[in-house]
């Protein structure tokens, strides 16, 4: 039986843990939030362009606005004044 996995945020990826991902039996996906890494200087980030060489999809997300001022995913980082 096949176990569909999505990867929150995905910062804690090593090269180590690519082939384990590549081999899984069910569908695998990361989502990640990379304006909240940033706003908190998150000493990692997402492998995005190597999960990517995988085939496995990788979509932004949001932790709230209490983790970036904003939920859009989009728009420009501003601090508060």
């Amino acid at each position: 039986m096949a176990t569909d996995l999505l990867i929150a945020h995905g910062t804690g990826i090593i090269d180590r843990d690519l082939p384990v991902l590549e081999r899984s039996s069910g569908r695998t996906a990361v989502a990640t939030a990379p304006r909240g890494y940033l706003k908190f200087a998150w000493p990692g980030t997402t492998p995005i362009r190597a999960l990517r060489a995988l085939g496995i999809p990788v979509g932004l997300a949001t932790d709230g606005a209490a983790s970036n001022n904003s939920l859009d995913v989009w728009g420009r980082w501003r601090s508060p004044r």
